[in-house]
């Protein structure tokens, strides 16, 4: 396959993502690789397709994955017409404490902190801090919640309610 055949193929699987706008995802969120030595491996005979480390959003519902993987399955079928093509989409990833960091965003909580009157959230980047205090106004908690998780918890889930 020539390079620019691999092109040609990039630029269809980045169509794929980019024609699912459930996915949030476009070429600068993508990481395509191809094995280097086509003949070695056997492209072109055999293809499997896995789609890794995928964040776990609301928007990316089973049947939105499920438009994926046939999208990303029919491009690379397209490009090898006379391949076996399988696609494979490991579970969604659910960011926690002890299985990713990044410096790009604030997506992480590094402390939930129980004290006697109150619960205090911190960001592992910055070091900003929500504090519910016990007996606290229930609009005013949510009002703060929902700031902070605007900025800091986007991939997190939801902040308890606590009122």
């Amino acid at each position: 396959m020539s390079e620019l055949e691999l092109k040609a193929l990039y630029d269809d699987i980045v169509s794929v993502f980019d024609s699912i706008p459930e996915l949030e995802l476009d070429a600068k969120k993508v990481t395509i690789g191809y094995p280097s030595d086509m003949m070695l491996y056997g492209l072109g005979t055999d293809i499997i397709v896995e789609v890794e480390k995928m964040f776990d959003i609301p928007k990316r519902m089973p049947a939105v994955r499920a438009r994926l993987i046939a999208g990303l399955g029919k491009a690379v079928k397209h490009a090898f017409p006379k391949a076996k093509v399988e696609c494979f989409l490991e579970d969604p990833f659910r960011p926690t404490n002890d299985n990713f960091w990044s410096s790009e965003m604030h997506s992480i909580l590094r402390d939930v902190v129980y004290g006697t009157d109150n619960v205090r959230f911190t960001c592992q980047n910055c070091d900003d801090s929500l504090v519910h205090v016990n007996g606290m106004n229930v609009l005013e908690w949510r009002e703060k919640r929902d700031r902070f998780f605007a900025t800091h918890a986007p991939a997190f889930g939801d902040l308890p309610d606590l009122s």
